[in-house]
């Protein structure tokens, strides 16, 4: 049956409703979203460097130089499971005096899906022929590491630490592109500073978006939304009036498992499992549709490339995209039996 054109019409509607939930959703769960949907950046200074987006995102501090620098880097959105950064941008901060240094911005041209989709580019103000234009992941990083270098950011007596907004742009999405792409990922992302942390210790409040959290502090929001470049801008703006307010900016997050004094120690993707675990089948052997922390377990699947990838499993319950899980539950969909299946609908 052909369907109509105000049918045509709802549906199209009703699909761009729901990716704006999804869109919302997002933002509340990773405080990203405010860098741009479908882009990345980083916050980088000569004391500190951040980048954002949907994917990596960090801050890099050079102890000795005493200054900052922003990047934002972005990334695509879309119903695969793969994200692709699309914009890598900068922004540079002075620690000790506040100042406001260089820039980079450069645009990245996604090999997955090289189609933008219309919602990404009204979003993000990502044109397609942008990305078109734009480098490859690897070449992107070299430019930016060459331009880190001449920018007097790296190099011998240089100590650097990212720094961003939230822990996905370092700890999930930089990460987990160059792990797919096989390309080599640069050292100075391994450890990273969370600004959101320090803007909850520093104010003793919870954080929220960027931009709304930029405006909470009475600083007025300079440039677009989800622009690279604007979110790198106000994460360095909102860094230097964290500063001035006394703040610490120490390492939340590595791969590492040390920061740079080698003092203190945080987890990396996967925290400690818990001591106590429950039971996880019945009297009759059967699964209960829990996980080991004794929660209702989590239907996900699996996104990193191999033999497994796009196969749907159960997972811990607790499970975050930034902390990991409580428990080492998975389960193959296609192992759980019909009442396994009922008795997780039932948990």
């Amino acid at each position: 049956m052909e369907l109509t054109q105000e049918q045509r019409d709802r549906i199209a509607a009703n699909r761009a409703a729901a990716l704006k939930i999804r869109a919302a959703r997002l933002e509340a769960a990773t405080a990203a979203a405010s860098l741009g949907s479908g882009k990345q950046t980083n916050l980088l200074d000569h004391s500190f460097s951040r980048a954002k987006g949907t994917g990596p995102g960090g801050w890099v501090h050079d102890n000795s130089a005493g200054t900052a620098m922003g990047t934002k880097p972005e990334s695509l959105h879309d119903t695969s499971h793969r994200q692709e950064i699309i914009e890598f941008s900068c922004v540079v901060l002075n620690a000790r005096t506040l100042e406001l240094g260089g820039r980079f911005q450069q645009y990245v041209k996604p090999t997955e899906h090289p189609l933008l989709t219309r919602f990404c580019m009204e979003l993000t103000h990502i044109t397609q022929d942008r990305v078109d234009k734009g480098l490859p992941l690897a070449a992107t990083l070299e430019k930016h590491d060459a331009w880190l270098r001449q920018e007097g950011l790296v190099g011998a007596g240089k100590r650097w630490v990212p720094v961003t907004w939230s822990d996905w742009d370092f700890k999930v999405q930089m990460e987990m592109e160059c792990k797919w792409r096989g390309i080599p990922k640069p050292a100075y992302f391994q450890r990273w500073i969370d600004l959101r942390q320090t803007f909850s210790a520093t104010l003793s409040r919870s954080a929220m978006g960027l931009k709304k959290s930029v405006q909470a502090v009475g600083l007025a929001w300079e440039g677009r939304q989800h622009s690279g470049l604007d979110d790198a801008l106000n994460t360095a703006r909102l860094a230097a009036h964290l500063i001035e307010k006394g703040a610490v900016l120490a390492i939340t997050g590595s791969f590492t498992n040390v920061d740079a004094s080698g003092r203190f120690r945080q987890a990396t993707l996967f925290p400690n499992m818990p001591q106590k675990k429950h039971r996880i089948v019945d009297a009759n052997g059967s699964w209960t549709g829990k996980c080991e922390c004794g929660v209702k377990a989590q239907q996900r699947r699996v996104n990193r490339p191999g033999v497994h990838h796009g196969r749907m499993f159960y997972g811990c319950g607790t499970w975050t995209i930034t902390k990991g899980g409580g428990c080492n539950l998975l389960k193959w969909f296609s192992d759980v039996t019909d009442q396994e299946r009922k008795a997780y609908a039932q948990c």
